[in-house]
């Protein structure tokens, strides 16, 4: 492991290189599963997801019902466009938290990265229960950490292209008073093993209530890892809960807003308008050095090709918006630069 480096698709670089980061995001993924039509679907619902998504078709979709295309990121023309875009507005690396299974792919976020210019880091690790393989239950912790370790310290299958972070990591409880399901648990735990192995930072989609939420942090501090290296995603949805999110902060972890600028498939909680509120609230009682900001782009029409408002929106919108509300440059360079920085830098192994 080069440890004091980050490691891109690219390869190792001095974390002075980063700069601007956007610390989740997804280049390539594939995330139908979650909306296809259940056994309610009536003939006209499946009839719209067997669509295309087109520009003609685009606000019908949002109105009618759902279509499989557009839950699928694949275009490497489009992905292109838009990255050169982030790094001509001052984007500087964009970390890709695509889990395993869920449409990762390592040579073509190499193949990005080299068009553009871009950092990429890649993640790895699996996401929600709903996307373990078909044998997880039978594989051990041990097992699925060392899966993890070699996309750390050699690559993907052959592919030679490692990951530099672990994640995104699925924890999704849809009631808020829910536990986290066992199959995740065991993915948690072996995402703390190889945390402790490889030096890298754990990011970990959170969904769910304040007991699903301390559980999580109680469980990694069993498996004994830096909590200081762990990131708690989607906190926007808790963006209104200043209590819950400084008790998260209390216990070392960062605490990630990355649901900026989306247009959403389906309705979904958010609390997204109460996030620069949030971001003020909480850099100005000293917890700036805990943030992050991302989008979390995962579908077609986020991007701006598909009538979005694509992956500079954060640079070119919300930052300015911030600084008008009085986040300061300081402020905004440590959340943008220096966590990221923090954090993608690989320390020695904990153990």
């Amino acid at each position: 492991m080069t440890y004091g480096k980050a490691m891109t698709v690219l390869g190792a670089i001095a974390p002075e290189d980063l700069g601007i980061t956007l610390m989740h995001e997804h280049v390539y993924s594939d995330i139908r599963r979650l909306f296809e039509p259940k056994g309610e679907a009536t003939p006209e619902d499946i009839a719209w997801w067997g669509q295309k998504l087109t520009l003609e078709n685009l606000h019908v979709a949002r109105e009618a019902g759902p279509i499989a295309d557009n839950y699928v990121l694949d275009d490497e023309v489009v992905a292109i466009e838009e990255l050169k875009e982030l790094k001509v507005r001052g984007g500087g690396t964009l970390v890709d938290l695509t889990p395993i299974g869920v449409g990762r792919d390592p040579l073509a976020l190499r193949r990005v990265a080299e068009a553009t210019g871009l950092n990429i880091v890649m993640g790895t690790g699996w996401y929600r229960e709903m996307y373990h393989p078909s044998d997880f239950s039978q594989r051990s912790i041990e097992e699925l950490a060392d899966e993890m370790i070699r996309d750390l310290t050699v690559g993907v299958a052959d592919t030679k292209v490692r990951a530099g972070i672990i994640g995104e990591i699925g924890i999704h409880v849809n009631d808020p008073d829910g536990g986290v399901p066992t199959g995740e648990i065991k993915c948690l735990r072996a995402a703390a093993t190889a945390a402790r192995s490889s030096g890298a930072a754990v990011s970990i989609h959170m969904f769910g209530g304040r007991r699903a939420r301390l559980q999580v942090i109680d469980i990694l501090k069993e498996e004994g890892i830096d909590l200081s290296r762990v990131v708690l995603c989607h906190s926007d949805l808790i963006a209104d809960d200043t209590d819950l999110l400084i008790e998260q902060l209390e216990q070392g972890v960062y605490v990630e807003f990355d649901l900026l600028g989306r247009v959403e498939a389906v309705p979904v909680p958010s609390r997204s308008a109460a996030v620069p509120d949030a971001i003020l609230k909480l850099s100005a009682i000293g917890w700036t050095e805990k943030l992050l900001l991302s989008q979390d782009f995962c579908m077609k029409w986020h991007l701006k090709h598909w009538g979005g408002v694509g992956r500079s929106w954060l640079l070119t919108r919300f930052l300015p918006y911030l600084s008008s509300i009085g986040v300061t440059g300081e402020q905004l360079e440590t959340i943008m630069v220096k966590n990221p920085r923090t954090l993608l830098t690989l320390a020695k192994p904990l153990v």
